[in-house]
């Protein structure tokens, strides 16, 4: 997915929301975005917005010298989603497709982000496990690979919604298969990082790997070795996220083996996976 004009007022939402996050005063908010309009005008318009996203951010980070300003509630929502496990588990344990229900508990948790929907509704996405479906729902093809797959790559997205993530990965563990988890070598936004990971216990039940950089999205180019080398391993690719789909949509280096779990927080989202905005997808990636 490539960036079009509507991109760059994200960028300036989510840098407020950063801003907001870090306690900084609304009068220096004001000074700051003003001092980053001019590396917006300046970002490439063939690239990929969740890049673009990066660099303004990473632009305020330095501004504010803050490295992490979504710490404290990456600690937080961590700890509300490890509340909620039991109830996970016990949602897919009571399920005629546990594999199902735990994909419909991961796509609830993507509603956790608190740069482009600061205001999301967390209990809202709690009721649609059981009271809705996939608005593009491609399980049978996922289901149909996995039942011919050994290895399978999770790239996670958002802290707090590791914990849903948590669910899915017992499943696939319990269905035989071999599970690797990445998070971001880096903190960006409320994406989780390796401390998340040890925090809520998922390095106790697979292993896991981080991208060895902070950016948003996937981007090869500057991913670690161990990153490389589980996702060209991997039979299957579930990838969450918007920022994640974004960066491997079309591309062929993620080829058919990748599927996208994720909300349409985005209309322009929306309108490249030919879903309505706020939809919830299971999609496999058409390189």
């Amino acid at each position: 997915m490539r960036v079009e004009a509507d991109c760059i007022p994200c960028y300036l939402k989510q840098g407020i929301s950063t801003l907001r996050i870090a306690g900084i005063p609304d009068k220096e908010i004001s000074k700051t975005i003003n001092n980053v309009l001019g590396i917006i005008s300046e970002l490439s318009l063939d690239g990929v917005p969740g890049y673009n996203s990066t660099i303004v951010l990473k632009k305020i980070y330095d501004m504010i010298g803050i490295v992490d300003p979504y710490k404290k509630a990456k600690i937080q929502w961590n700890d509300y989603a490890l509340g909620q496990y039991g109830l996970f588990c016990k949602l897919v344990e009571e399920s005629d497709d546990r594999l199902h229900k735990a994909f419909k508990i991961a796509v609830a948790g993507n509603i956790i982000d608190m740069g482009i929907t600061p205001d999301f509704d967390v209990a809202l996405a709690m009721n649609e496990i059981t009271d809705r479906e996939f608005d593009l729902d491609d399980y049978n093809e996922l289901k149909s690979m996995l039942e011919e797959s050994k290895n399978v790559m999770i790239i996670g997205d958002n802290s707090g919604e590791i914990v849903f993530d948590m669910v899915l990965v017992e499943e696939l563990k319990r269905l035989g298969l071999n599970v690797i988890y990445s998070v971001k070598g880096g903190p960006m936004l409320n994406d989780s990082t390796m401390e998340d990971a040890i925090q809520v216990g998922l390095t106790s039940i697979c292993e896991v790997v981080d991208t060895g950089n902070d950016l948003l999205g996937v981007v090869f180019e500057k991913s670690s070795p161990k990153f490389m080398e589980a996702f060209q391993k991997a039979d299957v690719i579930i990838s969450k996220g918007q920022a994640n789909f974004e960066s491997l949509e079309g591309d062929k280096r993620a080829g058919d083996k990748t599927f996208f779990v994720l909300r349409a927080k985005c209309p322009l989202v929306a309108k490249c996976l030919g879903v309505n905005f706020g939809d919830i997808v299971l999609k496999r990636n058409r390189s």
